[in-house]
């Protein structure tokens, strides 16, 4: 009998993708979400609420490609080459952004097994929040660039 589960925790995990970085021009934000075969509550929380923020909030932004949102099974092949990226070894969400034409991450994992399940509106509007700062941010490097 073999069982498996998503195997979250709420602690700090090893892994800091705040730091990691790598030379990759790209002028959109970008979610990654990687989730394993079999999943808890809290995981099937984390994607249902992204995905229902993305299609009330965020229609025009992925239709314009300045958003865009993966949901990945970490443990499918053909996804290895990010999972080693970003250093994934269970449940995960992350948030990508350029910065001066680096690709920086924020790891969201903690904050949304935090808030996904037990409080779905906070998670949301700290969500949205998140992408709104981010946009921002980008917005406000790309006016500055063309004075």
């Amino acid at each position: 009998l073999l069982m498996t589960s998503c195997n979250h925790s709420t602690q700090k995990e090893a892994i800091n993708l705040n730091t990691a970085s790598e030379k990759q021009a790209s002028e959109k934000l970008h979610i990654y979400y990687f989730y394993g075969a079999h999943r808890c509550p809290t995981c099937n929380a984390v994607e249902a609420n992204l995905k229902q923020l993305v299609q009330e909030q965020f229609k025009n932004e992925i239709q314009n490609k300045s958003l865009q949102i993966s949901y990945l099974n970490w443990e499918e092949s053909e996804n290895k080459e990010l999972v080693e990226k970003f250093q994934i070894y269970t449940s995960t969400l992350i948030l990508t952004y350029d910065d001066k034409g680096t690709s920086k991450n924020v790891d969201l994992t903690e904050f949304a097994f935090t808030y996904a399940r037990k409080q779905p509106d906070f998670y949301k509007q700290s969500l949205s929040d998140t992408i709104h700062k981010y946009q921002i941010r980008k917005s406000t490097r790309l006016n500055s660039s063309h004075r």
